[in-house]
């Protein structure tokens, strides 16, 4: 997975490893969650029965510039 800064795209971080464990949200209940938890508030895009998945990776190796 790479993520990167759309206002300095030299700026970026990207993971490899293995997907452990997958699960798709029918509801906001989990976003809304992890929402709280960086915001502290709802979180405010998307309507609810829009699919959301969680999926977890076992990081084998990292890297990240800028």
């Amino acid at each position: 997975m790479s993520v990167a800064d759309l206002a300095r795209p030299m700026r970026y971080a990207e993971i490899r490893g293995e997907v452990v464990a997958f699960e798709r949200y029918e509801t906001l209940a989990w976003v809304n969650q992890l929402a709280h938890e960086y915001t502290g508030a709802d979180f405010t895009r998307g309507t609810e029965g829009d699919p959301r998945d969680k999926v977890a990776i076992r990081v084998d190796a990292w890297t990240a510039q800028g």
